[in-house]
């Protein structure tokens, strides 16, 4: 049925068939926005956290630094470059380590629930405290 004018006529169905997938893509969208944005936000906060980290376990690194002439402005720098190597870094390795399940790549000795990791046939008690205090004062002389 052709109305006067020559134009067409769709039948009402057709435009709530288009208005409902329209609202679909929609939802998903914004779905996939909210996600982008929460796993943006929980990267800059490990990114913000690392360097921390390293600015606070690096300061007598920083003072010797300054001992010897380095400005406020070349320390940024260097941190700056730190940041934006691990960035780079994260922006690299991050997509394919994503992907690695999805393809089969990581997981397939995981997936027995019977194996279990190899681990030393003995460990000694003494072997033990050895580790742990080499450990520990390791990490007592570096302060």
């Amino acid at each position: 049925m052709q109305p006067p004018g020559g134009s067409q006529c769709e039948p009402p169905g057709t435009y709530v068939r288009l208005a409902d997938e329209i609202a679909g893509y929609r939802t998903a969208t914004t779905t996939l926005a909210v996600v982008g944005l929460l796993v943006v936000a929980i990267g800059m906060a490990g990114l913000a956290n690392a360097l921390t980290m390293s600015v606070l376990e690096r300061t007598h690194e920083i003072g010797i630094l300054r001992s010897i002439g380095a400005r406020a402005r070349d320390i940024r720098r260097i941190f700056a470059a730190e940041t934006l190597a691990l960035a780079a870094a994260g922006w690299l390795i991050g997509p394919r380590d994503a992907q690695a399940p999805l393809l089969g790549k990581i997981g397939k000795r995981r997936a027995s629930s019977t194996q279990r990791p190899k681990l030393p046939e003995k460990i000694s008690p003494t072997g033990q405290m050895k580790r742990m205090v080499t450990s520990a004062a390791a990490r007592t002389s570096y302060r």
